[in-house]
């Protein structure tokens, strides 16, 4: 302890050693938590968004109409994402396209808390006709 001069409060010395490595740790916990939130939203905007574009591009015949294809295209871009299961199914009016992905950083603390939200499951089915063949049976 030391006196300041001509006040005669006491200070002590490390009392902010020690607050500092309580609060640190907590604040650098919800730093990393906030930015792996960041980026599984990320992920999962990336996979809806490649999903339909694989359904797209497969619609128009511009993509062969495969799983292969379909999970090559979706996992494009993704940063903590992995893609489980990607199927395609297609009939002569539609085309169905699945995803299934998980995060692939098994940090405990987080599959305790977020569990549910670390997985991303994704479904859309769109048709396969053309707008010229859609006015043809509209007249």
């Amino acid at each position: 302890m030391r006196t300041n001069r001509g006040k005669g409060k006491l200070w002590r010395q490390g009392s902010f050693t020690v607050e500092a490595s309580f609060i640190v740790p907590i604040l650098l916990g919800i730093i990393f938590v906030i930015l792996y939130l960041l980026f599984l939203f990320h992920d999962r905007i990336v996979v809806q968004a490649n999903g339909c574009e694989a359904l797209y591009s497969m619609a128009e015949e511009s993509l062969s109409a495969n799983n292969v294809s379909m999970r090559a295209k979706v996992e494009d871009g993704l940063w903590v994402v992995r893609v489980k299961k990607a199927s395609v199914s297609k009939t002569h009016k539609s085309i169905k396209g699945t995803v299934e992905a998980q995060a692939m950083w098994n940090i405990p603390v987080m599959t305790f808390f977020l569990n549910e939200m670390q997985k991303i499951s994704w479904s859309r089915e769109i048709s396969c006709a053309h707008p010229e063949e859609v006015m043809r049976w509209k007249k």
